[in-house]
């Protein structure tokens, strides 16, 4: 059931901008808000108002105007909030339950706010939104926690009747998001850059429906969680795995840059970037469906027990330098990768894939950043110690790597015949981390002298053998994943 507005009055007349008087003051009485019924005055919060009087209309269920005459409902509910009492007693008692009370009370004390006689004193009406969609969520996620279950039905592109339950709060958010909702859909598709994807040949865009069959009804693996996002494990038709992109909670500020991020992923071709397969696009914000990496992020590899060699940790330096120099050389906005160990993927071969470039604009500044963090990620790749080191503070592995050098090398790696290759890493690192970024090489020359490393650690049967241990590592990374859940 949607609410939708039908009469605009005067305001059809008025520049939305400025404040004006009018003669011709018209409106119901009992709605009507006093400033503009006395002065003539026509102001934005005359609607604040008259949408206070609506909320109370909706929490009482009383009549605020009879036979063309103000009931004086909204007066005697104002008068008891005033007072610092609480208008309880005059909600409508199919809703006045204990369990519903304190977001009756929360919306009584808005539509007292909306209803004050001092127009400056009122909220502007995109606060009230706020407010209420707040409300909302509180309500919602209250009655989940309630009876264990989210459930709901809607209906479908073709006007048929669905539903949907489940014993997750991802129903909830998903709702949120308009998900099971096709009022905003046309509104969200054209503000989503729908027609414009639409063009792209090496993009698809999924139908919700698709987005459901792919994720099993939003009960398939979530292989990444944060407090903003989920990632599902996912399966097209044709049984690809992919990794379905949720955002969960909706930035404003943040859409429009989303959403040129994921026009300019959609013509990136490069095996070490995380390659953009489709989008839904009538939700709030874009979800994304990404070709799906096996094993997972970097930083878990480097957190966990698994064996890895240093062969594959160089192959891994070199892969996300040849990413980050191809985003750098690239004609369309750049912003930075946000290189971190988190945000480099590996897929089933250890292949490793950079999955957080951010496209605005390009600048020195933006392409000197990424070089900085990249030399992070090569000393954390040959110490094993986080990028924050103890108090999550990237320059702090830097000072403490110049002045323990040597002793910080990852042991499963520093033989003595790798030694010199190590070495060679560090230097690298720390040309990346000169705090003068002009005197930072470009992550072209990173990438190149990275290779020549890489070339001379691995040689004629060497390569041969190191393919054959890549693959035992990332079967040994696999199986022990099996047994692990997403970090939240």
């Amino acid at each position: 059931m949607g609410a939708k507005l039908s009469d605009f009055g005067i305001s059809r007349l008025l520049c939305m901008d400025e404040t004006a008087y009018t003669m011709h003051v018209a409106g119901s009485r009992g709605y009507m808000d006093p400033e503009l019924f006395e002065t003539g005055r026509v102001d934005p919060r005359n609607d604040v108002y008259s949408f206070g009087v609506v909320m109370v209309e909706l929490v009482t269920r009383a009549k605020v105007n009879e036979n063309g005459m103000s009931t004086g409902v909204t007066r005697n509910f104002t008068q008891a909030i005033e007072k610092g009492k609480t208008a309880r007693a005059m909600f409508d008692t199919k809703i006045a339950n204990v369990s519903n009370m304190k977001v009756l009370d929360n919306i009584g004390k808005l539509a007292a706010e909306c209803l004050r006689r001092d127009i400056k004193k009122r909220p502007e009406m995109k606060d009230v939104t706020e407010r209420l969609r707040a409300l909302r969520k509180a309500y919602c996620q209250q009655d989940q926690e309630k009876t264990g279950r989210w459930s709901m039905k809607n209906v479908n592109r073709k006007g048929q009747s669905i539903s949907a339950s489940s014993n997750s709060t991802m129903y909830y958010k998903l709702n949120n998001l308009g998900m099971f909702s096709t009022w905003n859909a046309p509104r969200n598709f054209m503000r989503n850059a729908g027609p414009i994807v639409e063009q792209m040949q090496n993009l698809r865009v999924f139908t919700r429906e698709e987005i459901r069959k792919i994720t099993n009804g939003y009960s398939s693996d979530v292989i990444a969680k944060c407090s903003s996002c989920e990632v599902y494990k996912g399966t097209l038709e044709d049984n690809t795995l992919v990794a379905v992109n949720i955002e969960t909670a909706v930035d404003e500020a943040h859409s429009e840059s989303f959403t040129n991020s994921m026009l300019i992923y959609s013509i990136i071709l490069h095996n070490n970037i995380i390659k953009l397969l489709g989008c839904y696009l009538e939700a709030d914000v874009p979800i994304l469906v990404y070709e799906f990496a096996a094993n997972g992020n970097l930083q878990d590899i480097l957190r966990g027990n698994y064996s890895f060699p240093l062969g594959i940790r160089l192959d891994i330096a070199v892969g996300c330098a040849e990413a980050l120099a191809y985003l750098h050389s690239r004609s369309f906005a750049f912003v930075g990768a946000n290189v971190t160990s988190a945000n480099i993927l590996l897929d089933d071969s250890l292949v490793p894939k950079v999955s957080g470039p951010l496209f605005i604009c390009h600048s020195i500044s933006s392409t000197s950043g990424d070089v900085y963090s990249f030399g992070i990620l090569l000393l954390e790749l040959i110490t094993r110690k986080q990028g924050g080191y103890r108090n999550n503070s990237p320059q702090e592995l830097r000072k403490a790597y110049m002045k323990k050098g040597h002793t910080m090398f990852d042991k499963e790696i520093a033989a003595k015949a790798d030694i010199l290759i190590l070495e060679r890493i560090q230097m690298v690192a720390m040309d990346c981390l000169k705090l003068d970024a002009l005197a930072r090489p470009k992550m072209a020359e990173v990438a190149e002298r990275l290779q020549r490393l890489k070339n001379v650690e691995s040689t004629g049967s060497e390569l041969r053998e190191l393919s054959m241990l890549r693959r035992l590592v990332a079967s040994s990374i696999s199986k022990a994943r099996e047994n692990t859940t997403p970090a939240t």
